[in-house]
């Protein structure tokens, strides 16, 4: 129908990895693929087989492989992901694009707290909305927090992680090097866990999946449910907004992402952006989203180890902070906002959604004489 009804002149973009366009191919003939153009996020079912189930990674590698095989125009959204994906079709002769990605503009606008008692009313202002917006479990005895308990918590070091409980995302390594520091730190320790149920199945929110532990205290609404344990030494989030995840990174003290596969990874670059010191496990995507930086070595650090003792040490470095990270805080507060900052000494990148969008059609685009594309189309 879109054939007709656009006497060919069209392109078909699909945002997902199994989307229509390759499924659509072998019905156009051969010189309309080129107006079909697919996306593929990653190769991650393929490279995590015991975080998918045998049937979907069978589907995944049959249908993937099509596309590459069959479509001129593939785009992914990272080079890690690129790479991974011509080695699946090393006979493909056009190249895997890839797609600079968006971060919301929302994350590195707000200034970061340069004082305790900033820091302090910033956090408790987060836990206000947090549990304001949570509707109490009426089977939980006692399920607001006491003012007592509400001001201690703000006074601990809030360690954060973001995401959903696959296996492959390494939460129980970082549970693991988190109970390793709370004999070294007087002040204590909270884990705050964004997301997450140990089956991993998402929800319509980005960051939204049921609350992983049924002990505890928990507070469930049709958007939010929040689980605080027993000793008040982590809090589980369903999900967040954006609004409230942008608060979360302005006033914590790290992020941990010890995920050994990422086709982009958000979190990571979320946090950086809004100046939250971040530690992220090498060998993914994570890698390349600050080529050439010039951060200081503790806020922007890529840990190559499943060892939860070199996690721990590696988070007890930010917190201790005696290598001179408040100088690069110094800095950033001078700027417009972190993320200007951020963007100006992570090597360029400025991650704007104007941009991937430029670099698609520019790429689609680039050769009309190939793609046959009119000037009709161009003004389109």
């Amino acid at each position: 129908r879109i054939l007709k009804w656009s006497a060919g002149r069209f392109y078909w973009i699909a945002p997902c990895n199994l989307d229509r366009p390759f499924l659509s191919s072998f019905l156009l003939p051969r010189h309309l693929r080129q107006h079909l153009v697919q996306v593929i996020h990653d190769t991650i079912p393929l490279d995590q087989p015991r975080s998918m189930s045998f049937l979907f990674r069978q589907q995944f590698s049959i249908l993937v492989k099509r596309t590459l095989s069959r479509l001129s125009f593939v785009f992914t959204v990272s080079q890690d992901s690129a790479d991974r994906l011509v080695r699946l079709s090393p006979k493909r002769t056009k190249p895997v694009h890839v797609l600079p990605s968006g971060i919301e503009p929302i994350f590195g606008t707000m200034p970061r707290c340069r004082n305790s008692v900033d820091l302090h009313a910033a956090r408790k202002v987060f836990l206000d909305r947090l549990f304001g917006q949570a509707v109490a479990n009426p089977e939980a005895e006692g399920s607001n927090p006491s003012p007592e308990e509400l001001d201690a918590f703000v006074r601990r070091r809030w360690i954060i992680g973001i995401g959903r409980a696959q296996k492959y995302k390494g939460w129980p390594l970082a549970e693991e090097a988190i109970a390793q520091l709370n004999s070294d730190l007087s002040e204590g320790i909270v884990f705050i866990r964004v997301g997450g149920d140990e089956e991993g199945q998402a929800t319509s929110n980005r960051h939204s999946t049921r609350p992983t532990r049924p002990d505890g205290i928990a507070h469930s609404s049709h958007s939010l449910s929040v689980a605080l344990s027993i000793d008040r030494s982590s809090l589980k989030i369903e999900a967040l907004p954006d609004e409230l995840l942008a608060q979360l990174y302005r006033c914590a003290d790290v992020l941990v992402h010890p995920s050994q596969a990422e086709g982009f990874g958000f979190p990571p670059v979320e946090a950086a952006l809004s100046g939250l010191p971040v530690i992220y496990r090498t060998g993914t995507a994570v890698d390349g989203h600050f080529k050439g930086h010039s951060f200081h070595p503790q806020f922007w650090q890529g840990i190559a180890s499943d060892d939860a003792v070199d996690w721990r040490n590696a988070i007890f470095s930010v917190l201790r902070n005696k290598t001179g990270l408040e100088g690069f805080f110094d800095e950033m507060h001078n700027a417009v906002h972190p993320r200007a900052f951020i963007c100006q000494r992570g090597g360029g990148q400025d991650f704007r959604w104007a941009r991937a969008a430029d670099s698609l059609l520019n790429v689609i685009f680039s050769k009309p004489q190939e793609a046959s594309v009119s000037g009709d189309e161009k003004s389109l």
